[in-house]
């Protein structure tokens, strides 16, 4: 299988630091400790595979118990804060955060959290540049070079060893995975069009299992089509004409209406295929139409080309609404890497729900729910941390307050030491009838909060909210299925709907599906 494979992208590094980092990666196995948020750490090693982009980590003994593809990953970290770390902390504030790295990966908001901290500072460094190199090479790599990459992961998971042959089973499984339902008959007709047999005993190649692949990634309409109307050709079964640079400057030059001589259009085709390359296969093509490559949008808006220099007001604020929140605003988990990953995502304006803490510090959750709680000053120091890590402009924090007087003192106090000279205390200009705009409040933190008047603070000390008038607790409620049983259940009362949760017992914390 490996002959059949191109992995030619991974030697197209930028610098040889870049191909030195990767390679002593590809030859040597990092051991290391890996926490997990319910159990002790245990030893491991972590493996590069450079034919799929993909970081296993493995037990001791060799078994492989998770698989991240770089594609995967949105982050990787050299800190000792994470949600795995925070379970451990007596044994965490012990070990040089240099040693500790952090793998931030899923493609769902609420990421999945590997990790890890290594025997020395040199081996850590090493992983926290190799992976961060390889997400910038994911990145470049072609369309077809993306495609290719997916299929040999897939190829060589659905296979288990190399030069193996893979059948009706694993092809439907292939299917499944990618959220295609076929049947086992329709998977196996397929085979044998593949194949042109109707043998029992159907078995392809990586070659074949590319067809495959093309079969359910394009449909022959849609080829049939383009090919008709531009190139004047009919393609046949899974065979598609290439296409010479004249064709394709043609087909740009009626498509966007835009004339490009012979340098940009082979400058183009490099970014497609590679470089050396002077034509483009059919799949080639097709990738191209599917690639940012022939994107409507515009690249020079990926920068700032707005005027920032009007009143703030005058602005659309990328804002969140329960910003801590990583699922329904019930049963789920407060998280401060929600805040992180906002922010880093452009983010400009958060939400910081603040109820009394039991021990005269403020937390942060969606009060009165099952939702779990967040330490105030954690999420502060996360926000201070991460605020103009994507935009220098200012971040607003749109306080929903539900604290005493005491704990609003603490959170004053906490704005003012975490923030420093960040946060924005006093009018730019006082005799200005408008709004500053973001060019001014460059690296400003801004609190959003309602000004109380006098009387608006009851006796005891804190802020009347219409949330207060929420009631909730556990109720028994009947089950509709099985006769005679109740099952408990966590209901919220508002002055106009009766909300509940599902069965209790059901209701888990869903941290992490890999702590096995």
């Amino acid at each position: 299988m490996a002959n059949e494979m191109d992995y030619s992208y991974i030697k197209r590094f930028p610098t040889a630091e870049f191909e030195n980092v990767i390679n002593r990666m590809a030859n040597y196995s990092l051991p290391f400790q890996r926490y997990f948020p319910k159990k002790k750490p245990e030893k491991r090693t972590l493996n590069l595979n450079t034919r799929t982009l993909t970081i296993g980590c493995c037990r001791v003994q060799g078994k492989e118990e998770l698989s991240v593809d770089v594609a995967s990953i949105r982050e990787v970290r050299q800190t000792n804060r994470s949600r795995d770390f925070d379970k451990h902390v007596d044994d965490i504030r012990q070990i040089n955060e240099k040693r500790c790295l952090v793998i931030l990966h899923g493609n769902e908001f609420k990421l999945k959290t590997l990790s890890l901290v290594a025997e020395n500072e040199e081996d850590c460094e090493l992983w926290n540049r190799g992976i961060q190199y390889l997400v910038v090479l994911y990145q470049n790599l072609t369309p077809f070079e993306q495609t290719m990459r997916f299929l040999s992961r897939e190829y060589i998971l659905l296979a288990k060893r190399d030069n193996a042959l893979i059948g009706v089973k694993e092809v439907k499984a292939f299917y499944q995975r990618n959220n295609l339902k076929i049947s086992f008959t329709q998977t196996r007709d397929l085979l044998m069009q593949i194949l042109e047999s109707n043998d029992k005993q159907l078995a392809i190649n990586y070659d074949q299992f590319r067809l495959v692949f093309n079969r359910i990634a394009y449909d022959p309409m849609i080829i049939n089509f383009i090919w008709q109307e531009y190139f004047g050709t009919n393609p046949s079964n899974d065979q598609i004409d290439p296409l010479s640079m004249e064709k394709f400057r043609a087909f740009l030059r009626l498509q966007d209406g835009l004339e490009r001589n012979n340098i940009a259009a082979i400058q183009l085709i490099h970014k497609i295929a590679g470089p050396g390359v002077s034509n483009l296969t059919g799949w080639q093509f097709l990738d191209y139409l599917y690639s940012k490559d022939n994107d409507i949008w515009k690249e020079d808006h990926l920068s700032i080309y707005q005027d920032m220099t009007r009143p703030l007001s005058h602005y659309w604020i990328f804002s969140t609404h329960n910003t801590y929140l990583t699922g329904d605003q019930i049963q789920s988990e407060s998280s401060v890497e929600a805040y992180i990953r906002c922010l880093r995502a452009g983010v400009r304006c958060v939400e910081l729900d603040c109820w009394d803490g039991p021990d005269g510090n403020p937390i942060i959750y969606h009060g009165r729910t099952l939702t779990s709680r967040i330490k105030f000053y954690d999420v502060i120091r996360a926000i201070q941390d991460n605020a103009f890590t994507f935009s220098p402009y200012p971040v607003i924090l749109s306080i929903e307050n539900h604290c005493s007087l005491a704990q609003q003192d603490v959170m004053a106090r906490g704005f003012e030491e975490v923030f420093g000279g960040n946060l924005l205390k006093e009018p730019l200009r006082v005799d200005d009838d408008l709004l500053p705009s973001p060019e001014q409040l460059r690296y400003k933190v801004i609190i959003k909060h309602k000004k109380l008047d006098d009387g608006e603070i009851d006796g005891i000390g804190s802020t009347k909210s219409s949330k207060d008038d929420i009631k909730t607790g556990y109720l028994l409620k009947e089950n509709l299925v099985e006769e005679g049983v109740w099952d408990k259940r966590f209901f919220a009362l508002t002055d106009s709907k009766l909300l509940y949760t599902s069965p209790v017992d059901e209701i888990q914390d869903e941290d992490d599906e890999d702590d096995s």
